[in-house]
């Protein structure tokens, strides 16, 4: 990985840890508050929403450990069913 690519990489963590951050915090503040309560649709879509941009920042740092002559294997260099 070059270190152009590095620096792009490590901004994309940056921007996804701190939407993990903004959206664990609402999801905390929009908690039920009465034990046995239902949530919120609120809470339930920051929950989601910090646990799906989560997982992206998981795939993300995994792509130093990705091996260099496999960058033509990804999916997404490959043509897809419509060509």
């Amino acid at each position: 990985m070059t270190e152009e690519q590095e620096s792009r990489r490590r901004e994309w963590m940056d921007m996804l840890e701190a939407c993990v951050y903004h959206h664990t915090k609402e999801a905390n503040r929009t908690a039920p508050v009465i034990i046995m309560q239902s949530p919120s649709e609120d809470h339930l879509m920051h929950k989601a929403f910090a646990m799906a941009v989560k997982e992206a920042l998981d795939l993300v740092a995994l792509l130093p450990h990705l091996d260099d002559d496999d960058e033509g294997d990804l999916p997404q260099h490959r043509v897809g069913p419509i060509g």
